[in-house]
């Protein structure tokens, strides 16, 4: 009788005590990183593509028409709104990772 009751008071101690797997999951920091990174990764991609597209169209442009000014403007915006958003990426990567959390 005195060990099943030994047994059983060892079994409650050792059962209650459960380490969170993942505890970056109920961090809500952690949780508004995440969600900011992969928003920013979406962003990069579609800015990436739209870079593209005005490069090309900046070669098929013209020459002596006026045009050139107006779709280097664009392909000037685009470039920086990429580089914009890429240091954003890092900044969203760097963050969480510095608490070890984003791999």
């Amino acid at each position: 009788m005195c060990r099943i009751l030994i047994g059983l008071c060892l079994l409650i101690t050792i059962s209650c005590v459960q380490r969170d797997t993942n505890p970056q999951q109920s961090d809500l920091l952690y949780r508004d990183l995440k969600k900011e990174l992969d928003l920013v990764s979406k962003n990069v991609a579609a800015i990436e593509i739209e870079y593209a597209e005005r490069l090309n169209e900046l070669k098929s442009v013209v020459p002596q028409t006026g045009q050139i000014k107006s779709y280097e403007k664009k392909v000037f915006e685009s470039k920086n709104n990429l580089v914009r958003l890429q240091q954003q990426k890092l900044f969203f990567v760097g963050t969480a990772a510095c608490d070890g959390r984003i791999n």
